[in-house]
């Protein structure tokens, strides 16, 4: 019975990634007619065996396709937008480091000052900012980032503002991104273990509302226009979010600089740890979609 529950839910979840992609190609009327067969489906236990194997075959042709898509892109402009130092390091390093080595022009954007985070009673805010500020600029070198830009907002009080939209926007037009990764907006109540850091909700809400409309629009933050900076209109936003996760990406030969990555950050964490729990990590992700190892975003195609 431990067999077929299994089964069934690999079928419910198989369907559900059918139902989104049919849904994507206008086919919606078909994606229904799935969803109303779903219950019956999932009772065949063999099915549900079938249908985890050729779902493993769906998400690589999904990831296959998309990185065909950005590897031949003109355009391979892209930024991510965190909280904290390390904390892109944890979340999408891989994919940076693919994106890089296939010639895209990454920009990390840092909206705070790294100044809070330490147990050590001897340390000061101000030497933990240049200690922070020195290892992600490291690990920026280990990956291959054209720029570390840091907004230098103050550690643990972060708030999705519309001053720190406005700022996270400024860089938007700056750089003119066609890609946006950034983390989840919302606390994932999921697990035991984690609570998740008010500031990564907080600098999610404040990118995803940067790209849209802040960045767009013309009449918004006029001063920007003021400064030189054009609107601009973001193409695509990978949200961190493995819950929700509708794209995977495949960072199997990229796992070691994504390691490299991480153990810059040595004031964080020790560096067989970030060996040990990033390739855990993605090795879990990586069992799901048929990848050794594996990162996990929710998509968003902007028009």
């Amino acid at each position: 019975m431990r067999v077929l529950r299994g089964f069934k839910g690999s079928a419910s979840r198989f369907l559900g990634y059918a139902r989104n992609d049919m849904e994507s190609i206008g086919m919606a009327w078909l994606a229904d007619r799935v969803m109303q067969r779903r219950s019956w489906l999932v009772r065949v236990g063999w099915l549900g065996g079938m249908l985890d194997w050729a779902g493993g075959l769906f998400k690589f042709g999904r990831e296959t396709g998309l990185m065909t898509e950005l590897a031949e892109r003109e355009d391979k402009r892209g930024m991510v937008v965190v909280a904290h130092a390390d904390d892109a390091e944890w979340g999408c390093s891989g994919t940076v480091a693919k994106l890089c080595a296939e010639g895209w022009a990454m920009v990390y954007v840092l909206c705070t000052d790294g100044s809070k985070g330490i147990d050590d009673p001897a340390m000061s805010s101000a030497e933990l900012v240049r200690i922070r500020r020195a290892e992600q600029q490291a690990a920026g070198q280990a990956l291959g980032l054209e720029e570390v830009v840091f907004l230098g907002y103050e550690d643990a009080m972060l708030e999705p503002s519309l001053e720190l939209r406005r700022d996270i926007a400024r860089e938007i037009r700056r750089h003119r991104p066609n890609l946006l990764i950034c983390q989840n907006p919302v606390r994932s109540l999921v697990g035991r273990d984690y609570l998740g850091h008010p500031d990564h909700f907080a600098a999610g809400e404040a990118a995803l509302a940067a790209v849209y409309p802040t960045a767009r629009d013309r009449l918004t933050f006029p001063q920007l226009l003021a400064e030189g900076l054009e609107p601009h209109k973001v193409r695509e936003v990978w949200v961190m979010d493995r819950q929700n996760a509708d794209q995977y990406v495949d960072v199997s030969g990229h796992i070691e600089t994504a390691v490299a990555a991480l153990q810059a950050h040595a004031s964080q964490v020790a560096a067989e740890d970030a060996e040990k729990y990033l390739k855990g990590w993605r090795r879990e992700i990586g069992a799901e979609v048929g990848f050794e190892y594996a990162e996990a975003f929710k998509r968003f195609v902007l028009g």
